[in-house]
């Protein structure tokens, strides 16, 4: 279980892109706002906001994903999703939980007004370390796997495709696609000379990004490169090995065939 936290100020946006079609969202709670047309619950939204318009950054928003072997019903969502606001002190206000089916990893948004039914701030001080700890405790609780676990499996997962690739003789283009499908962006990482110094691995709606030397040291970039030359070597050894085994064994045929016409 990843939790992970920040502010911000339009609620337009947000709720456009929770309850975007190709997302697949699934509207698990709500409060306060309308749940069946994203113009009405924008307006909702920002029509609690002026009653504390010094407040910028009144979008409060919260995402949570679970472990792929984590397989969690809409209901222990919801209530995943209820312990962790009352946690955060995301309470008497505003707010919508939305899961998201577009991926292998089961997750959540929670989008939640800053400003409460009082018209005071909800504090958001220090929420991305409190998100982690939470998490934390809400993961232990319910037999979840928590971030470093689930960390872990991700990595190994990176590590596993990239080998994988390796073994089959695939080319870098080729290996990065396999890292691709798991829902990782590759990122090459540039020196100012413009050679390329490394590679990173970043899963775009998550935010959470590996470099690959945190993967397996072995697989720094460079180190990458050399396991895909060391490969191709070895299969043209291997090449060589076979092809002149047969032709050994073609000639023992020849000189035998040779021999009994004798």
């Amino acid at each position: 279980m990843i939790g992970k936290t920040g502010t911000g100020r339009s609620f337009g946006g947000l709720i456009e892109y929770l309850l975007d079609e190709k997302k697949e969202a699934e509207i698990l709670a709500v409060d306060g706002v309308c749940d069946h047309d994203k113009k009405t619950a924008i307006e909702d939204f920002n029509m609690m906001r002026k009653q504390l318009p010094t407040l910028g950054k009144a979008v409060w928003h919260s995402s949570i994903s679970f472990a792929e072997g984590d397989n969690m019903s809409n209901e222990e969502m919801k209530e995943i999703a209820s312990e962790f606001m009352q946690e955060m002190g995301l309470e008497n206000t505003q707010y919508m939980v939305v899961k998201h089916n577009d991926s292998k990893h089961q997750h959540l948004h929670i989008v939640a007004n800053r400003v409460n039914y009082e018209g005071k701030a909800i504090s958001d001080s220090h929420s991305k370390r409190k998100t982690v700890d939470r998490c934390e405790k809400i993961a232990k609780k319910h037999g979840l796997t928590n971030a470093k676990e689930q960390g872990n499996q991700r990595k190994e997962a990176i590590k596993k495709t990239i080998y994988q690739g390796i073994d089959q003789g695939k080319d870098l283009a080729g290996i990065m696609k396999g890292v691709e499908k798991l829902g990782y962006t590759v990122q090459y990482n540039q020196a100012k000379t413009g050679k390329i110094s490394g590679v990173s691995y970043k899963m775009e709606d998550k935010g959470i990004i590996f470099k690959a030397s945190e993967i397996d040291r072995n697989l720094s970039y460079t180190k990458l490169l050399r396991h895909i030359e060391e490969h191709k070597e070895r299969e043209k050894t291997k090449q060589k090995q076979q092809d002149k085994s047969k032709n050994i064994s073609t000639k023992r045929s020849i000189d035998q065939s040779k021999g009994m016409s004798r």
